[in-house]
């Protein structure tokens, strides 16, 4: 799929996308395995984007993660995870853990690039698009917010990480 994708964007002279889309509609965690060789060569196209579609959402990784990722995934595979978790708490919020994984060992630094997620996100009767606020979750528990916007036509919320984490969802009226 790699190779045709671009083969494909080269006869086009377009930069080569790669999509794959997993039918996971009710799953809360969706992991997707891909070979060191099909990410190397499309590390090598400074256009590239891949993306993993699911019931969850969709994560796609700019030409310099995917470049940041096979770098440090080298000869091994890497596995993206896509899982659904709740923030704990009176106030409990949609949240996310958007990971990639090789060889054990976590993979969060993107190296400059960025990570595009798309959820779902219904708004509330009495809530505005532009409420509605992802924060990336550091391991002390700190928040940042993500730059956030919500599509009304596909009620989604779309945020872009430069590094990988948890994100928790929230609506701020005050925003």
């Amino acid at each position: 799929k790699v190779d045709a994708a671009l083969q494909a964007a080269q006869k086009d002279q377009s930069a080569p996308a790669i999509t794959v889309t997993m039918d996971s509609n009710t799953a809360k965690t969706v992991s997707l395995s891909v070979p060191p060789q099909a990410l190397g060569e499309l590390a090598e196209n400074a256009k590239a984007v891949f993306s993993v579609r699911c019931g969850l959402g969709k994560v796609t990784l700019n030409a310099k993660a995917i470049q940041a990722v096979a770098q440090q995934a080298g000869q091994d595979a890497f596995v993206l995870t896509i899982a659904s978790v709740t923030e704990a708490g009176q106030n409990s919020h949609p949240g996310y853990d958007i990971s990639i994984q090789s060889a054990g060992k976590k993979i969060t630094d993107l190296s400059g690039g960025t990570a595009v997620v798309a959820v779902p996100y219904t708004l509330g009767a009495d809530q505005q698009a532009g409420g509605v606020i992802a924060y990336a979750v550091a391991a002390d528990g700190g928040r940042s917010a993500c730059s956030t916007t919500y599509d009304r036509k596909t009620q989604t919320v779309q945020f872009t990480l430069h590094q990988l984490s948890q994100v928790v969802i929230v609506y701020d009226e005050t925003a």
